[in-house]
């Protein structure tokens, strides 16, 4: 038993674990913002234009309705079957609301992972071009190459070496001289 808990306390301490669950503390607080933004914004604006408070829409299905009560909202008789479409209409709102939002926040996160990616890109090819010209990089632009092609998990096949491209040369200037 005491090994379980072990690993329950391990699991909860994990940082994913912890993200999700102020993931989910941030999606109720942002659920509120969003059924309000419908029920006290849209809504209304949308009753204006049906000329009905469109939220409290009903079709009757069976029974019927016996008056309206002092506050405006109609009474039903016991056993009154309705079909509620104007709550299904602002559960739609709500949901294509939240669900535009995260859209909207996961394209820019990808976008700035690729422009971050890009930038690190680039700078790894202006230190590759300077060492392909010849010129020494200092250990500083070296670890930084290493660094984020490692990041990038970017495999380079290993480059000749001087040495090796001299004899190369050599050899076909070899091969040349015994072709005449």
């Amino acid at each position: 038993m005491k090994k379980f808990f072990g690993e329950f306390k391990q699991f909860i301490q994990r940082g994913n674990v912890m993200d999700l669950a102020v993931g989910i503390i941030i999606g109720g607080a942002f659920k509120e913002i969003v059924n309000s933004l419908v029920n006290d914004m849209l809504m209304p604006v949308i009753s204006l234009v049906f000329k009905f408070d469109v939220k409290s829409a009903v079709l009757i299905m069976r029974g019927s309705e016996t008056g309206v009560d002092p506050s405006g909202l109609p009474i039903y008789a016991d056993g009154t079957v309705l079909l509620k479409w104007g709550a299904f209409l602002q559960a739609i709102l709500d949901f294509l609301i939240i669900a535009f939002v995260i859209f909207a926040i996961i394209k820019l996160l990808n976008n700035l992972r690729e422009g971050a990616k890009r930038k690190k890109e680039k700078a790894i090819a202006r230190l590759e071009k300077k060492k392909a010209k010849g010129v020494q990089l200092s250990a500083k632009e070296q670890e930084e190459i290493d660094a984020v092609a490692a990041e990038l998990e970017v495999v380079a096949e290993p480059k000749p070496t001087v040495e090796e491209l001299l004899m190369d040369i050599k050899e076909l200037l070899a091969n040349k001289e015994e072709a005449k």
